[in-house]
């Protein structure tokens, strides 16, 4: 059993209300966020079914595997502060339910310079072992923002690049790229400026310039 669960009562899906649910669901959904930021692997993979999968770009199916995913994904980062709200909870039957939720994420990168994300989560629940689990949880990404206009991400193969121009033709001006929806002006850098038609970063799914 997970923290939060102390009343032999609510083992039982069947005879559990939908408050109590709801009020579960929850607790796992803000558990998710402060094992992230505590770098608590064990604990974050626990709060998914044994075949749960986990897609925040690239799916990743069953717990050993969302809990060896972790390390990696924060070894890119000093600090994360991960902010969830607009939970919204549907249960779907006595053992199931269904999820979204809005999160703003902070982190810290290693250069001292900040990355920060706005997104939302979409979650199917299991009620598994007593307790309610992710079954799924896929990550959407609403926008990002990098503190600094040099963006640090690993540059993409030139194919990559030239299908993302040929796929946002006229809406690229000259000495602009986009990130998201967002334009960012390159034409100072004095970098190389590339193109990823699906970003290697572990937050961000959506066409991202990197300049290296």
């Amino acid at each position: 059993m997970l923290p939060w669960q102390y009343s032999l009562d609510m083992s039982d899906p069947e005879t559990m209300s939908d408050a109590d649910a709801h009020a579960e669901i929850t607790e796992t959904i803000l558990s998710y966020a402060e094992y992230v930021d505590s770098g608590e692997s064990e604990k974050w993979a626990q709060l998914f079914c044994k075949d749960a999968t986990f897609d925040e770009g690239n799916a990743v199916q069953g717990r050993a595997q969302i809990e060896a995913l972790l390390p990696k994904l924060l070894k890119l980062f000093t600090a994360t502060s991960h902010h969830i709200s607009n939970i919204r909870i549907n249960r779907t039957s006595t053992s199931e339910a269904t999820a979204t939720s809005y999160v703003y994420a902070w982190h810290r990168k290693h250069d001292g310079t900040d990355f920060e994300f706005w997104g939302r989560y979409i979650d199917l629940f299991a009620f598994e072992d007593d307790v309610w689990r992710f079954a799924s949880r896929k990550v959407e990404q609403f926008g990002a923002r990098d503190s600094t206009s040099r963006l640090t991400r690993p540059p993409a193969e030139i194919s990559q690049v030239r299908d993302l121009l040929e796929f946002w033709g006229d809406q690229i001006r000259p000495n602009q790229l986009l990130i998201g929806s967002h334009a960012l002006d390159v034409g100072h850098l004095s970098h190389p400026v590339v193109v990823s038609h699906r970003s290697k970063s572990p937050f961000v799914n959506q066409p991202t310039c990197i300049a290296s």
